[in-house]
C-alpha cells in the first residue's frame, strides 16, 4: 500500500487524536504554534504543583475512547470518584452539575413543571440560543437558563445559535425528584432535557462499557501535563513526526499535491492537509485576507488559582455557580484529581468567563479576594484566603457558536474545497471524545 504524506496543522486534542487514528499506513506530520503539545490541557508548573487550566477529566464512556486514552497514559492513571454540585440560588445542590430547580419554592417549581410539559409538545422554532431557551424550558426555567448562558459564555444569548445548548450546563437541567425523573427519562421528549442524578452509580447509563467499576479516570502524576508529554512520546514513537514552535504560512497546489511553506522557511509537499483549528486562519493563508468573521464566539477566561490546606476543603469536586450574584461560575479541587498533595496542601481552580479588556481581565490581581469569596458562598472550601495564589489569563478557553455561524462557515468552507479537496477540516464545535474519534473515520482521506 502507498504510504499518504498528511499534515496535521495543530497539536491540541484533536491534532493528537487525529495523528493517532491517520498513522496506520501514512507518513504524518503534525505541527503547534506553541512549544508543547496538547492545547489547553497543557499543565504549566507552579510551587510544586501541576496546574490545570480548569476541570478536565477523562470519562469511560466509550470503550475506544478509554483504551486509547489510556494507552498514550502508559496504563498509570487513577480511578477517580466526583462529587459535583450546582447553584441557582444561594443554596447549592449536592446533586447534579446542572441547574437544580428543585432547590427552589414548591410553588416556582410547580410552574416550571407545567411549563416544561406545556413546550415539551409544542413545536417552535429557535432563531437563537435565547429562544431555544424560553421554548425548551419554559418562561421561567428558561430565564435561569439564560443567566446561565450570559455568565457561561459572557455574551447576550441573543447573539447564540440554538446549537450552542451542546455539551455544556445548557443542555439538561433537574426538575424533579429521581423517581419522577426516572419515569419521563423513557420519554424521548424528556430524556434530552432532563437530568438524574448520578448518586453512587455513576455507570447506571453506560451499560454498554468492559469495566464498570469507574467512571471518570486521570493521570497518576503531574496533573494533564503527563497526558500532554506522553502524547509527544507515543505519537513520535509511532513515526508522527511532531514538530513545535512552527506555523503554516503558504500554501501552492502542485500538480495533484499541496506545497506547503512554512514559518521556518522550509516547504514540503503533502497528499493531503487536515486541519484542526479555526477555519479562518486557512482561510487567511489561501485567499492573503487580513481578517474575517468565523462565526464563531470565543470565550475568553481569568483562572484563578489558590494553594489551600486540606482542612479548609469541603466535601466538592466541583461547583459551578450560574447566579447573578458571583464572578466565579466553576471552582475544582483540581489539584486533588491528581493527589497532587505537598504538605497538607492542594490546589483549587476558579474559572471565570468575562470579555477581553474587562475589568476583571485588564487587573485580575484587584479581585483575588472577591473571586475566594465567591467558592466560599459556593461551599467548595472555607477559611480565610491563602497567601499563595495565582491567576492565569486564557483568550480563547472554550467557544460558542454564533446565530449566523452556519451561512459564514459555508462560505469559508466552500473557498477553501474549491481551492483544493485534498484539504480536510476538523468540526469547530465543542464536543466530547468519542464525537471527535467518530467524525474523524467519517473523513474520507
Amino acid at each position: 500500500m502507498i504510504k499518504k504524506k498528511i499534515l496535521i496543522v495543530g497539536g491540541g486534542f484533536r491534532g493528537i487524536l487525529t495523528a493517532n487514528q491517520l498513522k496506520e499506513n501514512n507518513s504524518i506530520d503534525l505541527i503547534e504554534k506553541s512549544s508543547y503539545i496538547g492545547g489547553v490541557l497543557f499543565s504549566e508548573k507552579w510551587n510544586g504543583f501541576y496546574l490545570d487550566k480548569g476541570v478536565h477529566i477523562f470519562d469511560n464512556t466509550n470503550n475506544e475512547d478509554t483504551k486509547l486514552i489510556q494507552k498514550i497514559l502508559k496504563n498509570k492513571f487513577r480511578k477517580i470518584s466526583v462529587k459535583y454540585g450546582s447553584r441557582i440560588t444561594d443554596k447549592t445542590s449536592d446533586k447534579v452539575a446542572v441547574p437544580d430547580f428543585t432547590t427552589l419554592d414548591i410553588k416556582i417549581q410547580r410552574k416550571i413543571a407545567q411549563e416544561l410539559f406545556e413546550c415539551t409538545y409544542l413545536k417552535q422554532k429557535s432563531k437563537n440560543l435565547h429562544e431555544y431557551l424560553i421554548n425548551t424550558y419554559g418562561k421561567t426555567a428558561g430565564s435561569y437558563f439564560i443567566i446561565l448562558a450570559k455568565k457561561y459564555f459572557a455574551i447576550d444569548p441573543k447573539e447564540l445559535s440554538p446549537d450552542s445548548h451542546k455539551n455544556n450546563p445548557l443542555s439538561r437541567g433537574r426538575f424533579f425528584d429521581d423517581n419522577i425523573t426516572s419515569f419521563l427519562k423513557y420519554f424521548e421528549k424528556f430524556d434530552h432535557k432532563i437530568a438524574l442524578p448520578v448518586n453512587n452509580k455513576p455507570m447506571k447509563w453506560h451499560s454498554d462499557v468492559n469495566d464498570k467499576t469507574y467512571r471518570y479516570f486521570y493521570p497518576q502524576k503531574n496533573g494533564l501535563r503527563n497526558f500532554c508529554d506522553n502524547s509527544l512520546e507515543y505519537l513520535k514513537s509511532n513515526n508522527v513526526d511532531v514538530k513545535t514552535n512552527i506555523f503554516l504560512i503558504n500554501i501552492k497546489k502542485k500538480k495533484n499535491k499541496l506545497l506547503c511553506i512554512f514559518s521556518d522557511g522550509t516547504e514540503k509537499e503533502y497528499d493531503n492537509l487536515v486541519w484542526t483549528l479555526d477555519h479562518t486562519h486557512l482561510y487567511k493563508i489561501i485567499t492573503k485576507t487580513k481578517s474575517i468573521d468565523s462565526g464563531i464566539h470565543f470565550v475568553p477566561m481569568v483562572v484563578f488559582y489558590y494553594i489551600v490546606d486540606l482542612k479548609n476543603i469541603n466535601n466538592f469536586t466541583y461547583i459551578q455557580d450560574f447566579t447573578k450574584n458571583t464572578l466565579a461560575l466553576r471552582g475544582a479541587v483540581t489539584g486533588m484529581l491528581g493527589n497532587q498533595i505537598i504538605k497538607n496542601q492542594t490546589y483549587i481552580d476558579v474559572e471565570v468567563p468575562t470579555k477581553i479588556g474587562s475589568k476583571i481581565w485588564n487587573n485580575p490581581e484587584q479581585f483575588y479576594e472577591v473571586i475566594w469569596k465567591d467558592v466560599v458562598k459556593m461551599g467548595l472550601v472555607k477559611g480565610k484566603m491563602p497567601k499563595n495564589k495565582k491567576f492565569v489569563k486564557s483568550p480563547v478557553s472554550f467557544r460558542a457558536l454564533r446565530k449566523n455561524y452556519k451561512q459564514k462557515n459555508q462560505k469559508i468552507e466552500k473557498r477553501i474545497s474549491d481551492f483544493s479537496n485534498k484539504i480536510i477540516l476538523m468540526e469547530q464545535e465543542n464536543a466530547q471524545l468519542f464525537k471527535i474519534l467518530q467524525s474523524l473515520k467519517n473523513k474520507k482521506i
